[in-house]
């Protein structure tokens, strides 16, 4: 009996121990005091917008093209028996591209000349005979048919022969050849392509949009053909507005506005990629931003100096281009957050390491 009072009397213990654990634990937890995490403020780099002059303009691509192209194309058939057709080659108008066998043109042109001799004395003496009234005027108008079509004969026996030598229509490069000696040369089939590289021009389809902007500033428009090398290096090469298409393509919405290109040294070739910036307004004197310091939905954020918040602001602007954009006058001395914007949001704390300058 004694024995069961101390079993019952230890198993109470052990549960008193137990739950004065449990509550020791609970105590413990609930009563530590949580610590504080201090979360970083994200770096910015702040700028204020800069007055200048702000371009209007559109960028639009296009290709470089020769203006006067020329596939030189044989006029009579026959077998190459020579070339100059060597590419990139500059050859100048009436130098020698390719002589085909002219032995058949020389022989028909020979038999010409004959029978046009002939033609012409047998015309001559009927002409004398007409005079003394000894033939027919039907006689003499039949000789003198007979004259005129033998001179037409030689005449086109001469042009054949003349053109189996094909030379250069035109001061050019040769841009590609497409036949060597042995070759048969036919007519409607070129031997070579041949272009002026030093008259270079672009055409551009611009959206008609722009149609009325483009047309009003047409003797005012300015443009710049940009090429950016392997290297990173930009090049600007001048270019000058010639013309300005007075239609709009229905099919495409587009109109056609054509470009000639100065330049000094060949850095443009036809077959290019042209990307041509067309400047058709210069606003003067704007409070200017970068298109990169807006948000992706077009926003922007003000750095307050005295809160250090970044404030979420929506700004209408006055003009803008491709680079930059034109804030209203009002916001001539605020600070704009132009660095570590993307990440941001309304009413956060910044720390600001850097001020840019424009």
């Amino acid at each position: 009996m004694a024995k069961n009072k101390g079993l019952v009397f230890l198993r109470y213990v052990v549960l008193f121990a137990i739950v004065g654990g449990i509550m020791y634990v609970i105590f413990h937890y609930t009563t530590r005091s949580t610590p504080v995490v201090q979360e970083p403020t994200p770096p910015v780099i702040i700028a204020q917008p800069t007055r200048k002059n702000l371009s209007l303009s559109i960028t639009v691509q296009g290709y470089v093209e020769a203006r006067n192209t020329v596939a030189v194309l044989p006029l009579v058939n026959g077998t190459i028996v020579e070339t100059n057709l060597k590419v990139g080659h500059t050859v100048e108008q009436g130098e020698l591209l390719a002589q085909i066998e002219d032995t058949p043109y020389r022989q028909q042109s020979l038999q010409a000349q004959a029978a046009q001799i002939v033609a012409q004395t047998t015309f001559d003496r009927i002409q004398r005979l007409y005079k003394s009234g000894a033939v027919s005027e039907q006689s003499f108008e039949e000789a003198r048919a007979q004259m005129d079509a033998s001179a037409a004969q030689w005449e086109l026996a001469k042009f054949n022969l003349d053109n189996a030598r094909i030379v250069a229509p035109i001061n050019g490069t040769i841009l590609k050849s497409f036949a060597g000696k042995g070759n048969l040369a036919h007519l409607q089939q070129p031997i070579a392509l041949l272009a002026d590289l030093d008259d270079l021009i672009v055409r551009l389809a611009i959206p008609e949009r722009y149609y009325d902007r483009i047309q009003d500033q047409e003797s005012e428009l300015q443009a710049s053909l940009v090429k950016q090398s392997t290297t990173g290096q930009t090049t600007r090469v001048k270019v000058i507005v010639e013309s300005v298409a007075p239609y709009v393509d229905p099919a495409s919405r587009t109109f056609e506005v054509v470009c000639r290109i100065v330049q000094e040294e060949p850095i443009f070739i036809p077959g290019m990629l042209a990307k041509i910036e067309l400047i058709y307004k210069d606003i003067p004197s704007q409070l200017l931003l970068r298109q990169a310091d807006r948000t992706t939905d077009g926003s922007f954020y003000v750095y307050d100096d005295e809160t250090s918040q970044a404030i979420w602001v929506v700004i209408e602007p006055t003009a803008e281009n491709d680079q930059y954009i034109a804030l209203p006058q009002d916001y001539h001395q605020t600070w704009f957050i132009v660095d570590g914007h993307h990440t941001l949001i309304d009413g956060q704390k910044v720390s600001v390491t850097g001020e840019r300058e424009d």
